[in-house]
């Protein structure tokens, strides 16, 4: 039957990482279409709870529980998904974003690996290699002026 199908995909040796993923994912699939096999499926995903490879191990924990504990939602987890319509998507994703964030302000900049950088980036506030501010530079006199941001030059000029 199918059972033994997908369990010889996952003891064969020449199985790679990939199959054995979706040779789970297949047992899920069989145990929610087959309550008659669920035990033996169960057998089968149990036996990858301790795997060294830790994607094998996850996804054997997590399934087994589903099996155990969530019998009544496991048929609705494993069902098809929808193809997505991105004309559809597009539109619900257009009409969700303020105007200001989805049309970008300013000019842009080619760099010269072909990539274009925006020179006013609205949303690359959390960017860390970004070189579009200038650090300051420190004159190699009082670093406590400099760290508190207090310019020398100006402090002398004003009248006492």
């Amino acid at each position: 039957d199918a059972v033994d199908v997908v369990e010889h995909a996952l003891k064969r040796h020449s199985s790679d990482l990939t199959t054995k993923e979706m040779a789970l994912v297949a047992l899920l699939k069989l145990s929610s279409r087959f309550p008659s096999c669920t035990e033996r499926i169960r057998e089968i995903i149990i036996q990858y709870k301790g795997n060294l490879v830790l994607e094998l191990q996850q996804r054997s924990i997590e399934f087994n529980s589903i099996i155990a504990k969530h019998q009544n939602i496991s048929s609705t987890l494993v069902e098809r998904m929808p193809v997505l319509d991105e004309a559809t998507f597009n539109a619900r994703r257009a009409g969700s974003l303020p105007d200001a964030v989805s049309t970008p302000t300013g000019p842009s900049v080619n760099l010269p690996n072909g990539a274009v950088k925006s020179v006013a980036p609205l949303l690359d506030l959390l960017d860390l290699s970004a070189d579009d501010t200038p650090a300051p530079s420190s004159s190699g006199g009082d670093f406590l002026n400099d760290l508190l941001g207090v310019d020398p030059s100006v402090v002398s000029q004003q009248p006492g």
